[in-house]
């Protein structure tokens, strides 16, 4: 008995092959736009994450050890967040630095009127992004999906691969401990 068509072009494309590689994305690119778009900020931070998406996931298919189509796309999507993230957080602090060649103050992030910490409110961009990277990346991604991109509970946990009680509690412990974080940089 032959493998589905999906797990064929899978286990082609793990051995080499550009053209299954090629047809599996002609029917997954979706869930990459998907990904990266949830994480950027503008279709040009996209459409660069998406690009970077497809050029990392041909350099480490052949490290994919999974032949189903929905390790597949967790596969996919994992890349697509980390690229995203990574796009996102370049052309953030790209922005910045120009903000400061030009002689502008720093900007804050203009996060959602829905953050109750004060902590969130007050941070400017480059503390928040410092206390991000010092939290859980699990619960940072959660509190960002939610506050900064908007996504409703059932997005999040369905972009993460979790329960919905599960991206609740993400998103509670990553604003107490954003908060002790920051607070803890105050008094550094």
């Amino acid at each position: 008995m032959e493998p589905p068509p999906y797990q064929q072009l899978i286990l082609q494309a793990r051995e080499g092959s550009r053209d299954a590689f090629d047809d599996l994305l002609d029917h997954r690119i979706e869930v990459i736009v998907k990904a990266c778009a949830s994480r950027t900020r503008t279709e040009v931070e996209t459409k660069e994450a998406v690009a970077d998406t497809l050029f990392e996931a041909w350099k480490s298919i052949g490290t994919l050890k999974a032949t189903g189509l929905e390790e597949f796309d967790a596969w996919l999507k994992t890349i697509a967040r980390r690229t995203a993230n990574r796009t996102y957080h370049q052309r953030a602090r790209e922005a910045e630095r120009q903000q400061l060649d030009d002689g502008a103050p720093g900007g804050t992030l203009d996060l959602r009127a829905s953050v109750s910490s004060h902590e969130l409110t007050t941070a400017n961009r480059a503390q928040l992004e410092w206390a991000l990277d010092r939290i859980n990346p699990d619960f940072a991604e959660a509190l960002v999906l939610f506050e900064v991109i908007g996504l409703s509970y059932r997005e999040i946990a369905d972009e993460q691969c979790v329960s919905v009680d599960t991206v609740k509690s993400r998103i509670s412990r990553s604003k107490k401990l954003l908060a002790r974080v920051l607070k803890a940089e105050q008094h550094v």
